[in-house]
């Protein structure tokens, strides 16, 4: 169990890059524009933009990955780890938002709550 869920903190971090990282072809653009936050405003470049969503969404990949290699070698600290990752993937997909981010919404929230309440206690 607990190797599954350090592969799922890593694949769920690694999935922000794919999502916010991914290069953009103006041939084929597609409904999620991670060069575009609501929260920002039009005022800024989308070139601006699109550094800053990619920048959080690093730090995001980065620290679900730290937290899942850490969960993995057994480090006490992986849940203050997951849980600043929960939150930094919240505020990228608060800034950027999109419905078809929902889902990884509920999984951040789900990944934070747990880390709170400290279950599963075997983990």
């Amino acid at each position: 169990m607990t190797l599954l869920f350090a592969v799922f903190l890593i694949a769920h971090g690694l999935v922000h890059l794919a999502i916010y990282a991914a290069p953009v072809n103006p041939d084929q653009p597609v409904p999620f524009d991670p060069g575009h936050s609501w929260a920002l405003g039009r005022d800024r470049t989308a070139t601006a933009a699109r550094s800053g969503s990619v920048a959080l969404a690093c730090a995001v990949a980065a620290a679900y990955s730290a937290a899942g290699w850490m969960l993995a070698i057994n480090a006490t600290t992986w849940a203050a780890v997951a849980g600043i990752a929960a939150v930094l993937g919240l505020v990228l997909k608060g800034l950027w938002f999109h419905p078809w981010l929902t889902f990884g919404v509920a999984i951040d929230i789900a990944i934070a709550v747990t880390v709170l309440v400290g279950w599963p206690a075997s983990l």
